[in-house]
């Protein structure tokens, strides 16, 4: 078909819609705040059906990319509009969504021309609102980005999937599925056979106010990555499936954290981490430090390394977080449990709480190396413990100088702490003449071998 005929097919269907695109584009913004992605969406559909609504072409004798040409004059000669994609198949090597833009429910299927370069994509701009998106790369296509979120974005469900294992790692900041903005809502985003799969970050801008209500990654090394963030909130993750390329190699984590401020994750599940399943690392090129974190009713299985790490780079420091009904099922995966591959392990944090944690084995003889590791810390409150079958101890607390000019290791308190089949039950060392404040209280000690439980190391006292 030729450009004159798919220019009057879209003339045809635009005068379906009454109103000017210049006032559409100025009522297109609709606030989001205390709203679900559904609800938000909602409230965006009802104004479609005052503004009037743009169908894309569905005639069958459209090839998918004349059909992608329809769709994106469409897109540039009625900016802000209320879009119905309908059913078609659309063929794309990149596709900018014009900011304001509605797209309304659909069955539409994206695929991605296998002619694309790398850094084909899908940008959706400022304050549209997508209904659905679903997007698909062939065989034999290698991507490191396909689609990028901008701000104020309102998404009910994105599900990007692919036919190989996508292995889209050369950089740090590479990411399938990119947000880039702030005040962004997703209802649901579904990426399968992706390396690294989510990332919210923007360069040297913080991204702000980012909601995801429900997530799942399947074959990954690196699920979602958080990096120079704040007021974020994920409510549901699923992160599971190592991909082919994962290994234990720093950075192949179900989630990795850092440079944030004030992010919640809720009811999480993420299995076959390469490295740890979650891990909050340090800040780079003056980012900020992490603070004020929050992981509520997790569990995570057989993660190559650690189950949940926390550890910055020297000289910094994460602090204020929150751990709540964390379960970690055979750390150190396949390996013979050594150092740094703990249930939990805790370095160079401040005002840590711990509230509800087990640590035990399923498929393994050893549930980890140690149930926890607390290095060069302050202020650990971890309630109600249960550890089962480490190699070593059930929690193991160090004071080592590593490139830290001076070192404090105060207030540890352990408080209801069950352990069983452990060798030692806790372990206290020193490399510095730091004094360890250390209090255990309320314990129950089955199985252990050690002839005192308690192993004090270097004497530090032990009492309520």
């Amino acid at each position: 078909m030729n450009r004159v005929s798919l220019i009057s097919i879209v003339l045809a269907v635009m005068l379906l819609a009454p109103e000017s695109s210049a006032s559409a584009l100025q009522s297109a913004t609709i606030s989001t705040a205390n709203l679900s992605a559904d609800e938000a969406l909602k409230k965006r559909f009802r104004d479609c059906r005052r503004r009037g609504v743009i169908a894309v072409p569905q005639s069958e004798s459209l090839s998918p990319a004349e059909r992608t040409r329809a769709l994106i004059q469409l897109l540039y000669s009625a900016r802000g509009r209320c879009i119905d994609l309908g059913a078609a198949l659309f063929m794309v090597s990149s596709l900018d969504v014009p900011s304001g833009t509605t797209i309304l429910p659909n069955k539409a299927l994206f695929r991605i021309s296998p002619d694309a370069r790398r850094a084909a994509r899908i940008r959706i701009g400022a304050d549209s609102a997508v209904a659905e998106l679903q997007v698909h790369l062939p065989h034999g296509l290698q991507l490191d980005r396909a689609l990028v979120i901008g701000a104020r974005v309102i998404a009910g469900r994105i599900s990007l999937s692919s036919n190989d294992q996508q292995r889209n790692r050369r950089r740090p900041t590479d990411g399938m599925v990119r947000v880039s903005g702030d005040d962004v809502l997703i209802g649901s985003l579904n990426v399968r056979n992706v390396d690294a799969a989510v990332i919210l970050f923007n360069g040297p801008d913080m991204v702000e106010r980012v909601t995801i209500e429900d997530l799942d990654i399947r074959s990954y090394s690196r699920g979602l990555f958080v990096r120079h963030a704040s007021a974020i909130r994920v409510n549901r993750a699923k992160i599971v499936g190592r991909s082919p390329t994962s290994n234990q190699k720093p950075g192949n984590n179900g989630i990795l954290v850092s440079a944030t401020t004030d992010l919640i994750i809720r009811n999480v599940e993420v299995a076959d981490a390469g490295e740890h399943g979650i891990r909050v690392g340090g800040s780079y090129g003056g980012e900020p430090e992490s603070r004020r974190l929050a992981f509520y009713n997790v569990a995570v299985y057989r993660s190559g390394r650690s189950g949940v790490k926390l550890n910055p780079k020297p000289g910094q420091k994460i602090k204020h977080v929150k751990l709540e009904n964390i379960s970690v099922f055979d750390s150190a995966w396949q390996n013979r449990p050594g150092p740094n591959e703990e249930g939990l392990r805790i370095e160079r944090a401040e005002d840590i709480t711990v509230r509800g944690l087990r640590v035990l084995r399923e498929r393994q003889p050893r549930s980890a190396f140690a149930g926890v590791f607390v290095r060069n810390s302050m202020t650990v409150r971890i309630f109600d413990v249960s550890i089962a079958s480490p190699s070593v101890a059930g929690i193991i607390i160090s004071v080592e100088k590593i490139q830290e000019a001076s070192v404090e290791m105060k207030k540890i308190s352990v408080d209801r702490l069950t352990v069983t089949g452990a060798p030692k039950v806790i372990s206290v060392s020193s490399s510095s003449s730091e004094e360890i404040d250390v209090r255990v209280c309320n314990n129950i000690i089955r199985n252990a071998k050690d002839v005192a439980p308690l192993n004090l190391g270097v004497g530090a006292p032990f009492s309520c």
